[in-house]
This record gives C-alpha cells, structure tokens and sequence, in this order.
C-alpha cells in the first residue's frame, strides 16, 4: 500500500514539474540592435558617435596620452 501511494506522490510531483517547465518559464527580453535601452532621453546617434570616436583608444590610455585623440576627456575636462 504504502509502495503505491509513494508512486502517486512520485507522478504527481513529476506531472506538477512539467507543467511547470512548459508554461512557467519565461525567457527574459532580449535588446534588439536600435533598442534605446536605459536613459530615455539618450540621443542614440549622439551616443554612436561617441563609442565611435573612442573606438581607436587603447582602455589603458591616460587622457594626457590620448589629448592628441580625444581632447574632451568626460566631465571637468577643458575644453581646448
């Protein structure tokens, strides 16, 4: 009796697990290239010609190495 019941439970938890995985799963939302994802009011063709214009520069630069490349180095820099 007792081997019978345990097979029930088994089932049934193995039939609540499945219809878990095909109707509770959903994947997340993937950006799409042109998707504005974070600030709303970021200007996307201003924001491309900014990666753009730091495409060239090595991560490890210093801004005195890279004033030839980029002479407005972010924020407090003087504008030349």
């Amino acid at each position: 009796m007792t081997s019978s019941l345990a097979l029930v439970v088994l089932l049934a938890a193995l039939a609540a697990g499945l219809a878990w995985f095909l109707t509770g799963r959903r994947r997340p939302h993937r950006a799409e290239p042109g998707d504005v994802v974070g600030d709303p009011d970021t200007d996307p063709e201003v924001l491309s010609e900014a990666e753009e214009e730091v495409r060239g520069v090595d991560a490890f630069t210093s801004p005195e190495d890279a004033k030839e490349d980029l002479p407005d180095w972010g924020p407090g820099a003087p504008k030349p």
